[in-house]
């Protein structure tokens, strides 16, 4: 389908529909109809505020919202079907490098910042509050990322960081910190010396302090599994405070990494900023009423098309598109501005080698 069939094919809809002149939440428009209502509102946000989806950079599909649109419409044969893709676009959660860049200073003026004081015992009242504050912030606590998906570089630079030159990623750092066998895993390895090293004397050309904390970020997280295993492995080898904060995150990962929290309460703490609840979430990750319109026929939707999405029979779950609601059922509706995580549902994001679907939102995949 192309832009221009989706746009007379909305037409179309509101004028062979009773109830044309009222939007999805109940209000009456005089001017359009509810469809082209919808599409109108897409157009702008898809002109405005998700203008810059870095995978549909690459030349092999559209850079504009609009004309993806139109062709993710047109994978399904019905109106009905159409029409509930065209209501359920409003609802994918998309953010931006902007929306992002402001979670990074939510996250460190808000729950870092009062981690570090409590940590810290600081207290309003003292005469050079401000002055350790900075200094506790800025030099005595490491900011890294739990994988390469969270960009730490912008994070330093959207807060002005400074002083702790390296940042790396701590799923890497546990992957490769794993035993080669049974009898050397109690040795320190050389890549944990050289780590307390580093947290002892983290820049010896300034005389930076030693550090003290470490914060851990990440942009999204699922299911956890990632993280909690990188979690883990820095409570146990590191023997510093933790603070783990998720940018955003859905409820089966707050389950699991607040299970890792209460393990380590005596130096991890587990604080997400944005929260995916199970009502938020589709498939059977979904508890209690739904908080996306229609979400019982977009759960039907998904079922249905998933061999077309998958690009013929899929049986394994270790594979994507792995399920018809992603990664381990998750049942997300989010996207960011640098990949769709595979923990959405893949008629969102999946393109089969057959190509017979077309995504909304086209994923880079790891492997």
């Amino acid at each position: 389908m192309t832009l221009a069939d989706l746009i007379q094919t909305v037409k179309q809809w509101d004028l062979s529909s009773t109830d044309d002149r009222v939007d999805a939440a109940g209000r009456f428009d005089s001017a359009t109809g509810r469809f082209e209502n919808i599409l109108s509102r897409l157009e702008w946000f898809g002109r405005n505020e998700w203008n810059r989806y870095l995978p549909a950079e690459n030349g092999e599909r559209s850079t504009q919202y609009m004309v993806r649109l139109a062709e993710w419409i047109g994978n399904v044969d019905t109106d009905e079907e159409r029409q509930l893709l065209l209501e359920y676009a409003l609802h994918v959660a998309f953010f931006s490098h902007e929306d992002l860049c402001a979670l990074y200073r939510t996250a460190f003026s808000g729950v870092i910042t009062r981690w570090v004081i409590d940590q810290e015992k600081l207290s309003f009242d003292n005469a050079d509050f401000q002055v350790r504050l900075a200094e506790e912030l800025h030099q005595r606590t490491w900011y890294c990322p739990v994988t390469d998906s969270m960009d730490i570089n912008e994070f330093y630079h959207a807060n002005h960081i400074v002083g702790v030159a390296h940042r790396p990623g701590f799923a890497l750092l546990k992957m490769l910190d794993e035993p080669m066998d049974q009898d050397s895993a109690d040795s320190p390895t050389r890549l944990m010396k050289n780590l307390e090293k580093y947290i002892g004397d983290p820049n010896p050309r300034s005389a930076a302090p030693p550090l003290k904390r470490i914060v851990l970020l990440e942009d999204f997280v699922g299911t956890g599994i990632q993280s909690a295993g990188a979690l883990k492995w820095a409570a146990k080898n590191l023997g510093l405070p933790i603070l783990f904060v998720p940018l955003v995150i859905c409820a089966p990962g707050v389950k699991a990494l607040l299970k890792i929290a209460e393990m380590h309460s005596a130096n991890v703490r587990v604080s997400p900023l944005l929260k995916l609840d199970e009502r938020d979430l589709l498939g059977n990750s979904r508890i209690d009423k739904p908080g996306i319109p229609n979400a019982e026929k977009i759960e039907k939707l998904a079922r249905d098309t998933f061999q077309k999405v998958a690009g013929g029979q899929h049986t394994n779950l270790n594979l994507a598109p792995h399920t018809a609601f992603g990664f381990k059922e998750t049942g997300a509706s989010f996207v960011s501005y640098s990949n769709t995580p595979n923990n959405t549902l893949p008629l969102i994001h999946h393109r089969p080698k057959s190509g017979e679907w077309r995504p909304l939102f086209p994923r880079t995949a790891r492997v």
